[in-house]
């Protein structure tokens, strides 16, 4: 009887015993199995940091020729050099999807793959000449305008854009003409017109914005290519900044190479002297360019687009050439009407501002004039003025012949491609 006891008890620990070890062997594999998981998610972590370094440092890399946006033809030896992670070793390349947008892709071989789609600020949707000025046109003007469209279109038709305004806009006679460089891979060997109703040729015109909430009706003959614009921003168009942060902007040596501060008449003079080295040129006060003795043969050079910048201050010139860049004119806030600007239009040598050619200017509309051309000069790269409630004449017959390649925005400002984020494990 004890035997038989002592046997049972010794069957019965035995099947404790293997349970046990069961259970523990049991357990220790799905502790096993989660530590190998962990160690799993923190190497594939470890693998797309590395990879998302990859994309960065290929950016950067692309960033160093601020003239240029092309990711094509670049080596990125100098990011993946060394570059190895638990013998994972990191890949960096690019695919061009379109002249503005590009594709990095940075791996790691039998691992994470990431792509990421950067753009470059568009030109499209730019015009000719923007006006959140009171614009005010004396004289025949030929645009060949900016296009909505930044790639070629099936039948070489184009939406034009001459004209984008947010207040007035008077005109004595605007024609806009055929396109002729308005984007990237543009050929004048293209039969390229605008369409029908983005082409204006007309007479007298003048445009006023309606009472907000209005409808604006223009007149017939003003086709969709000179455009109403109530929330026209000009200054967030180029450098994606509030306007407040001005300063900040003319400081910044991505954006700018040079500050003057009021040269005044001396404008000509210090443009020259700044050119062609630092063609971006902040000008903080008047500038009264006169004839550009000095810099017109620097402002017209076609090696180097330019940014000239008159803030806060007047702006004259009475040349008649063509500025191979932008010319941006910008108050921070709304100009208010001071009688003492007539005086200082009239101590301006060779300014030759009559009023009697701008009729339809009232005696407070003189008190706010802060920009006046009287020479058939223009920027290939586009006018703005962007001068709240300031008036802004030009008087000339000219034609101005908007050139994409005029433009002049830091190649850095770039922007993620919304839904282009790729992960793959």
């Amino acid at each position: 009887m004890n035997r038989q006891s002592g046997m049972a008890t010794l069957l019965v620990s035995s099947m404790l015993l293997v349970v046990a070890l069961l259970l523990t062997m049991a357990f220790s594999t799905s502790s096993m199995h989660q530590m190998k998981r962990a160690q799993n998610e923190i190497t594939r972590a470890q693998q797309k940091w590395f990879a998302e370094g990859g994309l960065e440092c290929a950016l950067s890399v692309s960033y160093q020729d601020e003239t240029t946006f092309n990711y094509d033809n670049i080596a990125y030896d100098d990011c993946t050099k060394n570059s190895v992670i638990d013998n994972s070793i990191l890949s960096v390349s690019a695919k061009r999807i379109t002249s503005t947008k590009h594709e990095l892709r940075s791996s790691i071989v039998d691992g994470v793959k990431l792509h990421r789609q950067y753009q470059k600020s568009s030109i499209a949707g730019l015009s000719a000449i923007e006006a959140a000025s009171d614009l005010h046109i004396y004289g025949t003007i030929e645009i060949s305008p900016a296009t909505l469209e930044d790639t070629r279109t099936v039948d070489d038709t184009y939406s034009c854009s001459s004209i984008k305004f947010k207040t007035k806009l008077y005109s004595s006679n605007i024609n806009t003409i055929m396109p002729t460089n308005p984007f990237e891979g543009f050929s004048a060997t293209w039969p390229s017109t605008c369409k029908p109703d983005y082409k204006t040729v007309t007479g007298p015109t003048y445009l006023v914005a309606p009472p907000v909430g209005g409808i604006f009706t223009p007149p017939t003959s003003v086709k969709k290519d000179i455009s109403f614009e109530p929330g026209l921003n000009p200054f967030y168009r180029r450098f994606e900044r509030d306007r407040s942060d001005w300063k900040a902007v003319s400081q910044d040596k991505r954006e700018f190479d040079i500050i003057l501060n009021n040269p005044g008449a001396n404008c000509d003079a210090q443009i020259a002297n700044a050119l062609p080295s630092k063609p971006r040129i902040w000008i903080n006060g008047d500038c009264d360019l006169g004839s550009a003795t000095h810099s017109q043969t620097k402002l017209q050079d076609t090696s180097t687009p330019k940014l000239i910048v008159i803030a806060n201050g007047i702006f004259h010139t009475s040349a008649a050439f063509s500025m191979y860049g932008t010319l941006y004119h910008f108050f921070e806030n709304p100009v208010p009407a001071d009688p003492a600007r007539t005086a200082q239009w009239y101590s301006i040598p060779g300014t030759q501002l009559t009023w009697s050619v701008f009729p339809e200017l009232t005696g407070a509309d003189h008190h706010r004039v802060v920009y006046y051309t009287s020479g058939s000069f223009f920027p290939t790269g586009g006018y703005v003025m962007d001068a709240p409630e300031g008036v802004a004449l030009i008087k000339a017959s000219t034609k101005l012949m908007f050139d994409f390649a005029a433009l002049a925005p830091p190649s850095y400002r770039t922007s993620w491609v919304k839904g282009s984020w790729r992960d793959y494990d």
